[in-house]
């Protein structure tokens, strides 16, 4: 018999996803308090991560009386399987911009979710443009955190030579990565998670990020920010994508909107929630807003 006054309002979850044929069974979490009503948010963790990173998000009274929130463990992350129709050990994983923007869609219907909000960071803020470009009818809103036009450097052969140990790798990155109001737990903890990967997984993922994406001058396509309302939001500590880089790039999109999270760095739903909390709550309010108004 459960103690139900130790149990948090976090459930976990599988659903199935197909992706052009490929088999997959997700795992998400979400918030069990939620409002049954409330406006559905997807968030996509960073690169090498999973679901985790939202916990503080999932756990949010507030936030609950509102939105009904989606933590997804991308396939080959986290708690999420490779495909399970298909002999996946014998290819070498490579993330790309064609199946990232099919899977985010295919994971939103197989829930029936119904005009979402997108949320992700680093890869996730890369795909939150691309769905912003590809699927305006189907998100009402695209929140994009650390995006950047280009991002090249990322993926290398180090990450699986087998004179570098990748964990250690990945968990002085992500440290470094994080913002002065960031605690030595959050960093260590978030640092922690992504030294779990599996293997060829990090640099399968910075695929897309390095490889694939470029979206320069004039290879950024019109995007419609009155049907998918678009924030591209930056740390102050992120190097990989300074706030000024962030504003420029938000600046040659019309109707797009610009946020800099002072303080703050690359992770920043787990880096200082409550801080990061100022500055989302604003966004989700003129998302409703706007959305509500349209």
């Amino acid at each position: 018999m459960t103690n139900e006054g130790n149990l948090t309002s976090v459930v976990g979850r599988y659903v199935k996803v197909e992706v052009f044929g490929e088999q997959y069974e997700v795992y998400f979490e979400t918030n069990a308090n939620a409002n049954p009503n409330g406006i559905p948010v997807v968030c996509q963790h960073t690169a090498g991560n999973d679901g985790r990173q939202f916990r503080d998000f999932l756990l949010d009274e507030e936030i609950a009386k509102e939105f009904i929130v989606f933590a997804i463990d991308l396939p080959r992350h986290g708690k999420s399987d490779p495909p399970v129709n298909k002999e996946f050990w014998k290819e070498e994983y490579k993330l790309t911009r064609k199946w990232f923007v099919e899977y985010m869609v295919q994971f939103c219907k197989s829930l029936n979710l119904e005009n979402p909000i997108y949320m992700g960071a680093a890869i996730g803020g890369q795909l939150g443009i691309y769905l912003a470009i590809e699927h305006p009818e189907f998100f009402r809103s695209s929140i994009a955190i650390s995006p950047i036009d280009i991002s090249p450097g990322f993926y290398h052969e180090w990450w699986d030579h087998p004179q570098v140990n990748g964990s250690d790798a990945g968990y002085a990155i992500t440290y470094g990565l994080c913002g002065s109001l960031t605690s030595e737990r959050q960093k260590h903890l978030n640092a922690w998670y992504n030294s779990q990967i599996a293997p060829g997984v990090i640099n399968g993922d910075l695929y897309f990020y390095s490889i694939e994406h470029d979206l320069r001058g004039e290879k950024l396509p019109q995007i419609d920010t009155d049907e998918c309302i678009l924030y591209m939001i930056s740390g102050e500590y992120d190097y990989t994508a300074l706030p000024d880089k962030v504003k420029a790039y938000s600046e040659r999109i019309p109707g797009s909107k610009f946020v800099e999270m002072k303080g703050l760095g690359h992770y920043p739903m787990i880096e200082n929630y409550k801080k990061f909390k100022e500055y989302l709550e604003v966004v989700l309010n003129d998302i409703v807003k706007e959305y509500s108004h349209g």
